[in-house]
């Protein structure tokens, strides 16, 4: 999801497409721990949708410092990480881990960071142009 600083819309307009098994991955553009009244608004519709918060390790706005870009989620075991790697973006990708009840070491063996350098380069690209 994007969710530019200057939105039109609030957070209550997304409550129709939240299931009981939902991520939203995404930029925010609201920091957890600095923007105060922002993210109390962003708290209090996801704990009315029952939607936890999933932070990564790292900022991932490469301009402030500040994390942006995370997930929300109810009742989908995941895990996600800051991207540490070149990015052309003034974001660092965050990258997300889901359970389907695999062993950990055979979902490790399948990530191709060439495939996505590759795919967000393209994806940069777009978002440039909206």
């Amino acid at each position: 999801m994007y969710a530019p600083e200057s939105k039109s819309w609030n957070w209550k307009d997304l409550t129709n497409l939240i299931s009981n098994k939902c991520i939203i991955l995404g930029d925010f553009n609201v920091d957890m721990n600095n923007d105060t009244q922002s993210s109390e608004a962003l708290l209090e519709w996801a704990d009315a949708c029952s939607l936890a918060p999933c932070i990564p390790d790292a900022a991932t706005s490469l301009r402030s410092d500040h994390t942006i870009d995370y997930a929300l989620s109810n009742g989908v075991p995941f895990s996600i990480q800051t991207y540490k790697g070149g990015s052309s973006s003034d974001h660092k990708p965050i990258l997300s881990t889901l359970s389907c009840g695999r062993d950990e070491q055979a979902r490790r063996k399948n990530t191709h960071w060439n495939v996505i350098s590759l795919f967000l380069s393209y994806v940069f690209k777009y978002w440039q142009e909206v």
